[in-house]
């Protein structure tokens, strides 16, 4: 029943829509490369183009990868940034998924959800891990 009342709020797709056979996370990662030189980010007064952000998610991947964290789930705590939206994109290139966790948040809080969502890894700096 949840999923016909969530069909109902989609509308329905006009022709050369977005393709449905071809997880969200690949449809961005084509947009990116075919206009590597488009700007994508604006944030604090920083721009970032399509290449940058392409190329830092998929450093992101790589690294996922290497801790061995694929098909699990990964902890986000960052702030809004580039650098967020490079995180997300890389931590499902790798198969993997993640949960947000808020920085302001106490750290008890996020040792709570990590414990509950048996998070493998949570980043805090993206260039760290």
């Amino acid at each position: 029943d949840d999923l016909a009342a969530m069909a109902g709020l989609t509308p329905p797709m006009e022709p050369g829509g977005a393709r449905r056979d071809v997880a969200a996370h690949e449809l961005i990662r084509e947009r990116l490369r075919s206009d590597p030189d488009a700007v994508v980010v604006d944030h604090g007064g920083r721009t970032r183009d399509a290449k940058t952000l392409d190329a830092l998610a998929d450093r992101f991947a790589a690294a996922v990868l290497r801790h061995g964290t694929d098909g699990v789930r990964v902890g986000l705590r960052l702030r809004r940034s580039a650098e967020l939206l490079a995180a997300v994109q890389g931590t499902l290139r790798a198969g993997a998924s993640f949960v947000m966790l808020d920085p302001d948040d106490p750290a008890r809080r996020h040792d709570d959800i990590a414990l509950d969502a048996a998070l493998a890894a949570v980043v805090d700096d993206v260039d760290a891990f």
